[in-house]
């Protein structure tokens, strides 16, 4: 009978060491599913907090481009461009601004002289000969400007439409060439626009009772101020380069009594009566580039001197008979300025063609501005 109860507790161990085994391996199964589960919980999450992120990215992307869509439309300035009639010559620049750099990126520039204000010194009228010749010349400035992709167009005059018998005439022949009405500046827009020229982009413009000289060929202006204040005062004196060269230069280089007559003609019409001592002053024109040319940027009593000299010793010193022919005078012109504001004079590159720009840049209208538009307050400067 013994090894039968052996056999049934033996029996009864083994199921129970089975049983044992069995519940092991099910908790471990359980125990299993349990951690595959969390993995999947955790693994859902994750799945989702990347998609949120990823959502996320795209609107910031989204944002981002809007920012870069809204910056470069800021940015991107409309090309612009003036055609200037002035004393001399004819010119077109088509440019667009660069407001982080505060200057103009050249896309175009041409040009011709015309001698308006020479001629008219002659006969006191524009021939029709010369009118026919602008006709000319200004489609073809017209047809430029536009293969330059200019969208704005202004057309000035300066001093040729405030001269001459038959200015109307002159009108009449810019307006059926260009398509535009003519904008004619009257001399304290002239001063103005070449004060805001000048002054672009200029550290010295911030200083206070900056003066700012635009000798032109039959003209000059002359306007105070500064950058942010506005000007304060301007005036105009009916006597260029150009214009004083026709008068009285019979030779080429002038002679020195010639050199004399056209000094006593400056002292006679250009007197300036300035209230306090500039802050700086800046000089702009085709004389004045000229002048830098040969002299540098920077020009005072003794280099103005010395370039007069050069200019008028020999004629290998400019090699453009036109100019060469006026700059004597616009030297003469600018060492007058020099005396009456005892002040070094700065020459500067930018002039009234740069201030028009710079109007038709800030305006967003598809036409230009009126003449009206162009200008800042300004009273006269006393003559002395």
């Amino acid at each position: 009978m013994q090894p039968y109860y052996l056999s049934i507790l033996g029996i009864g161990v083994a199921n129970l060491v089975l049983a044992a085994v069995a519940y092991a391996q099910r908790a471990k199964q359980i125990r299993g599913n349990a951690l595959r589960e969390r993995q999947i919980e955790l693994a859902e999450a994750r799945n989702a907090l990347a998609e949120r992120r990823l959502r996320c990215l795209d609107d910031q992307l989204a944002i981002l481009g809007e920012i870069r869509d809204s910056v470069c439309a800021d940015r991107e300035q409309p090309a612009v461009g003036v055609i200037d009639i002035g004393s001399a010559s004819v010119r077109l620049v088509v440019a667009r601004l660069d407001a982080a750099q505060s200057s103009f990126v050249r896309l175009c520039k041409s040009g011709a002289y015309m001698q308006l204000g020479p001629e008219v010194e002659r006969h006191g009228r524009y021939t029709q000969a010369t009118l026919k010749r602008l006709d000319d010349r200004l489609r073809a400035l017209v047809t430029a400007s536009e293969q330059a992709g200019c969208e704005r167009l202004a057309v000035v005059i300066t001093a040729p439409g405030r001269v001459g018998c038959n200015v109307s005439d002159l009108l009449r022949v810019v307006g059926q060439a260009t398509g535009r009405e003519p904008l004619l500046l009257s001399p304290e827009q002239e001063a103005c626009l070449a004060f805001a020229g000048a002054t672009i982009g200029s550290a010295a413009a911030d200083v206070a009772g900056v003066v700012v000289c635009d000798v032109g060929g039959g003209s000059t202006e002359i306007a105070v101020g500064s950058r942010h204040a506005g000007i304060s005062a301007s005036a105009s004196f009916p006597i260029g380069a150009f214009v004083l060269a026709e008068r009285h230069f019979r030779h080429d280089p002038p002679t020195s009594g010639e050199i004399a007559a056209a000094r006593r003609d400056i002292h006679r019409t250009l007197a300036l009566d300035l209230e306090a001592a500039p802050g700086i002053a800046l000089v702009t024109g085709g004389s004045a580039r000229a002048v830098a040319k040969l002299a540098g940027p920077y020009v005072g009593a003794e280099e103005l001197a010395t370039t007069l000299a050069a200019v008028t010793r020999s004629k290998k010193a400019v090699k453009n008979p036109r100019r060469r022919h006026s700059l004597p005078a616009g030297i003469l012109i600018l060492d007058a300025l020099q005396s009456a504001i005892q002040a070094p004079l700065i020459l500067s590159p930018a002039g009234l063609r740069e201030g028009v720009l710079l109007q038709l840049s800030q305006d967003r209208h598809p036409q230009p501005p009126d003449a009206s538009s162009l200008i800042l307050p300004a009273r006269a400067l006393r003559a002395a």
